[in-house]
């Protein structure tokens, strides 16, 4: 699997825990990984995205406003629209049991919520998956030790 990171380096500021952030990560890596069994390319990007009040109207689940935006999209096998109504299930898994509990995108979209954040999914058979992650912006600096891998920015 080749991956490729286009990170920005002056992201708004989130409130949201650096570990849960990193476990959503790991899990959508994990994921991507394992829909592209002969290999292909994981993309991790974030971005500063800004919803107007237009893009909002449009979908409830968003606030107009000013977000940082993760997104981890692959060039795996893809899932019909049926599993990616059902993929946030706990529970739910494509995987066999041996593969893991089915608790990985539960625990997403736990953690997108708790941050009072937004995510969307899009997905085709044969040609991928795109999970884009929204957490509002706080104002404000860092806390202190921001960085440092103990706390959260």
């Amino acid at each position: 699997v080749h991956v490729v990171l286009a990170l920005r380096p002056d992201l708004a500021l989130v409130k949201a825990d650096r570990g849960q952030v990193e476990q959503v990560l790991m899990n959508l890596s994990v994921n991507a990984r394992d829909a592209m069994p002969n290999g292909g390319t994981l993309t991790i990007e974030t971005a500063k995205v800004v919803i107007d009040e237009a893009t909002a109207a449009r979908s409830p689940a968003l606030t107009a406003g000013a977000y940082a935006c993760i997104t981890v999209e692959d060039t795996g096998c893809g899932m019909v629209p049926d599993l990616v109504d059902r993929a946030f299930d706990p529970f739910f898994s494509t995987k066999s049991r041996n593969n893991g509990p089915g608790l990985g995108l539960s625990l997403v979209s736990g953690f997108v919520k708790h941050s009072g954040g937004h995510f969307t999914v899009s997905s085709k058979p044969g040609r991928g998956t795109r999970f884009r992650i929204f957490l509002p912006a706080t104002q404000g600096s860092a806390c202190p030790g921001a960085g440092r891998g103990d706390t959260a920015t």
